[in-house]
Parts: C-alpha cells; structure tokens; sequence
C-alpha cells in the first residue's frame, strides 16, 4: 500500500498511540529550523522583561500529527490547550545540557 511505502521511506513515522493503535506522523517536506523559546517562570507576571530566551537547535525534518496521548500526560487541557512537541534524541543531542526533573516536571536546555 501507499502508507506502508511512505513509511518504508521515512515519510511517515508510525507510533503507539494511548489506546494501542498506531498514530501517524507525516515528515516535513523540506528541513525548518528547530528553536527552542525557553521561558522564566515569571513570564506571566513580568511587564518590560520576560526573561525568554531561545536555543536553535539546527535544522531537521520534523514529524506532524495528532499526538492523543500526550493529554494524559497533565497540564494540556480540552481546546484551549497550547501546542505540544515530542523531541527526539536527533534534537536532544543537539543540547549542550539538559537537566531533567521529574518531580518538578521540570526540563531545562
């Protein structure tokens, strides 16, 4: 099938969805740049100087689909929920450092 040869190729990645059924993702049709915009905390209370920066993290294709399960993971909530992202090791290593905190549901780049 058509799906089964754009997989083969890497033009579509196929993940487990929450419910066991496989989710699909489509790849870029060209590499975009991949830049992280890294907040403080008091970004929502702060009025001249956010206190955001930003890693570019280079260019890479990038998958694009509906991630279900990622509402089971807390924070994202009905319509209004912001936009969300699963970062591969690709992009990960592109990191000098990443600390993570599991307790906090903390991740600083």
């Amino acid at each position: 099938s058509k799906i089964a040869e754009a997989t083969a190729r890497g033009d579509i990645l196929a993940i487990a969805g929450s419910d066991g059924r496989p989710v699909r993702l489509v790849k870029s049709l060209s590499p975009m740049e991949v830049r992280l915009v890294i907040s403080s905390a008091q970004e929502d209370n702060a009025s001249d100087d956010t206190g955001s920066s930003s890693i570019i993290l280079g260019e890479k294709n990038v998958y694009i689909g509906d991630l279900p399960g990622l509402a089971a993971l807390g924070g994202l909530g009905g319509d209004s929920a912001p936009p969300a992202a699963v970062l591969g090791m690709d992009l990960l290593r592109c990191a000098t450092r990443i600390v993570f905190r599991a307790q906090q549901n903390e991740i600083y780049i």
